[in-house]
């Protein structure tokens, strides 16, 4: 199965077209990711975020102890790292490989790098879920008229 195909399939890139998750596809960075391995660590620039391609991947965060703390566990077609990409942030925890031979595709400045109206409406739907106040000053910023080509 290409990359495109398995964009194709993740919730939050079903909305598209297939020329669409081509391009999505021809930006991508898919690699494979040992367990255990460190994707990427709390205070890391948030300049891009991941689909889990296969595999799972272990969102966490570490006590004052050094335990982990998991704060979510993400499978395939599940997208993490994305609060980041928004507020033009770090990361706030830890991505590591929970499961051998983890894949996963890295989505890099996906928002500097592609046309707003193409990833827009696709995280509005998920930001939506998050709150209604976030909407609120994404649509006062005025993504809305640049998501509808304006």
């Amino acid at each position: 199965m290409s990359l495109a195909e398995r964009i194709s399939e993740t919730p939050l890139f079903r909305g598209l077209s297939s020329k669409q998750h081509k391009e999505l596809a021809a930006i991508a960075v898919e690699r494979t990711v040992a367990k255990g391995s460190v994707i990427f660590f709390e205070g890391d620039e948030g300049d891009g975020f991941y689909v889990v391609t296969s595999g799972q991947v272990s969102v966490y965060k570490l006590s004052p102890e050094g335990k982990e703390q998991i704060l979510h566990v993400f499978g395939p077609g599940e997208v993490f790292g994305e609060a980041a990409v928004f507020t033009g942030g770090h990361f706030p925890a830890h991505a590591s490989a929970k499961k051998e031979e983890t894949r996963i595709a890295r989505m890099f400045r996906i928002i500097r790098t592609h046309p707003i109206h193409l990833v827009y409406p696709c995280w509005r739907s998920r930001i939506r879920s998050t709150g209604s106040r976030t909407i609120y000053l994404l649509d006062r910023s005025g993504l809305e008229e640049l998501a509808r080509g304006g």
